[in-house]
């Protein structure tokens, strides 16, 4: 806000919102995606339409072109924190969406190559109580009446 000024600030929020309506339009024609929740801010995430459709190849694909993607799970979702500096790339990475969805509908197959697989199994597999108990024995050593840091390698 000192470099900028109020003003500066919100025409960058202005572009910011601006590439982020075009990414939505470019999410909403494609036939297997989907705008999850209602974007009110420069954050955006989508989904799948079918939950057979993996969004996990289809970011894989869209990140061969160059993108770096921020997966999600429940559900399997991507999302892009989107700044001002998207502007003049939001028709690109729309097109790289609708290309990626592409190429996975083509070859379903690209869902067991990359990090979709990865993605894949880790949606499905019933870690968090584990994790919740080595979080709790970690902040228990860290924080309980000695104050010693865990020795990490003896965690489950």
């Amino acid at each position: 806000m000192q470099a900028m000024g109020e003003s500066g600030y919100l025409e960058h929020t202005r572009l910011a919102l601006e590439a982020r309506a075009i990414i939505r339009r470019g999410i909403e024609a494609v036939p297997e995606l989907r705008v999850l929740g209602e974007p009110h801010g420069t954050i955006i995430s989508w989904g799948a339409k079918d939950p057979r459709t993996n969004v996990y190849a289809i970011a894989d694909r869209v990140e061969a072109r160059g993108w770096l993607l921020d997966r999600q799970q429940m559900p399997p979702s991507v999302h892009h924190t989107l700044t001002s500096n998207h502007l003049p790339v939001a028709e690109q990475l729309a097109a790289d969406l609708a290309a990626g969805a592409a190429e996975v509908r083509a070859d379903p197959g690209l869902a067991a190559s990359g990090q979709a697989p990865m993605y894949g199994l880790m949606a499905k597999v019933p870690l968090r109580g584990m994790v919740r108990g080595s979080v709790m024995k970690v902040m228990e050593s860290l924080y309980g009446p000695t104050g010693e840091a865990p020795d990490l390698s003896k965690l489950p």
